[in-house]
């Protein structure tokens, strides 16, 4: 990202993937949801940086890349189900 026309107010932030964790709760919709799984999923593969400008949060920023392979099911669910998600979320992702 360029430094140009950022404010020197503003402070950048790195997203250290080795000391954060990136979780994400899914939950399905719908007539059917009563039947769907609500899987928790870490994705622990990601990098980024936050721009923040406390002087103007409207010009404040964050840019997350998510490496899609290392999407994981963590929930204790049976393992025919989470094959089954993994599956779906590594062919949906390529």
């Amino acid at each position: 990202m360029s430094t140009a026309g950022i404010p020197q107010t503003a402070v950048r932030y790195s997203i250290d993937s080795t000391k954060s964790t990136f979780t994400v709760r899914a939950f399905a919709s719908g007539l059917l949801s009563a039947f769907g799984h609500r899987p928790t999923v870490v994705i622990p593969d990601i990098e980024g940086e936050i721009l923040f400008n406390p002087d103007a949060i409207e010009q404040s920023s964050v840019r997350i890349v998510i490496h899609a392979a290392s999407l994981t099911v963590t929930d204790d669910i049976r393992e025919k189900d989470r094959e089954e998600i993994n599956r779906t979320m590594h062919d949906a992702s390529t």
